[in-house]
């Protein structure tokens, strides 16, 4: 854990001495300034916003409920119950900039596909479902309490389109992928393991289009995180590639420059 903090602290630094374009200055790409401009940068108090965060912040009242402490394709550490208090659940989720974010970029790219792999408790899934509209929407989680927990979120919501599978990722993935066809978007998370992202990455690639998005969190998690998401971005069929420090998007659309972007966010 100690290391595992201070690997995150340290990158945070070089973040933030190396990243750049904050606001689209110096950027040539028109794709990449609108991004910034139009998406990163969007102020505007979506509606939706109100109404996630609202349900969300009920999580804390939540009772005490045991989950299997096990991420989306096992863990190291063996599969235990824990206990999880509301407070803890709200933890879980993504932070409510990244929520944002995720949903400012579904709304703006209008995929025709969603897939998550990392349901935890339902928080990126209520701001991916709020974005999408009712398109074929599939998220996996590994612990069948917090699928649970998700699914009535997202029936709270009136966002109950989306299918919550409940699942190792490795036994899920590849009948979802054969029943999606194609992937347009897709966010990654819940098993930050370095071979795991990578192979899951390069499933899902497989299975999108050429204007397919996808979005990894946590890319500084750990040493073999940030290891995956360096050779990800080194991949030939990625076109462009975004470091936000919390959150890493690629992109797979021909055409676009090639550049790997650190940006102040």
């Amino acid at each position: 854990m100690f290391e595992r903090t201070v690997w995150h602290g340290w990158n945070y630094l070089k973040y933030v001495f190396f990243s750049r374009h904050r606001y689209g200055h110096g950027i040539h790409s028109p794709f990449l300034f609108d991004l910034i401009t139009r998406v990163l940068n969007d102020k505007k108090k979506y509606p939706e916003y109100k109404k996630i965060e609202s349900l969300w912040n009920k999580t804390g009242g939540e009772t005490g409920l045991m989950i299997t402490d096990d991420c989306g394709a096992g863990s190291s550490y063996g599969k235990k119950p824990t206990v999880r208090t509301g407070k803890m659940l709200r933890r879980m989720g993504v932070d409510r900039k990244t929520g944002r974010l995720l949903f400012r970029l579904v709304k703006y790219f209008g995929p025709r596909s969603l897939l998550e792999l990392g349901t935890g408790a339902g928080s990126s899934t209520l701001y991916l479902a709020a974005a999408s509209g009712e398109i074929p929407f599939y998220t996996v989680e590994g612990r069948g309490e917090l699928a649970e927990l998700a699914k009535r979120k997202l029936e709270s919501a009136d966002y109950g389109f989306v299918q919550v599978v409940t699942g190792d990722f490795d036994d899920k993935l590849p009948g979802l992928l054969e029943k999606m066809g194609t992937v347009d978007f897709a966010f990654i998370d819940g098993n930050h393991r370095e071979e795991a992202t990578l192979k899951y990455f390069d499933a899902i690639t497989g299975r999108s289009g050429e204007e397919g998005v996808l979005v990894f969190d946590d890319i500084y998690w750990s040493r073999g995180m940030t290891r995956a998401w360096k050779k990800i971005i080194a991949d030939p069929r990625v076109t462009l590639s975004l470091d936000l420090f919390r959150a890493g998007v690629v992109f797979l659309r021909k055409g676009l420059p090639g550049q790997h972007v650190r940006i102040r966010f």
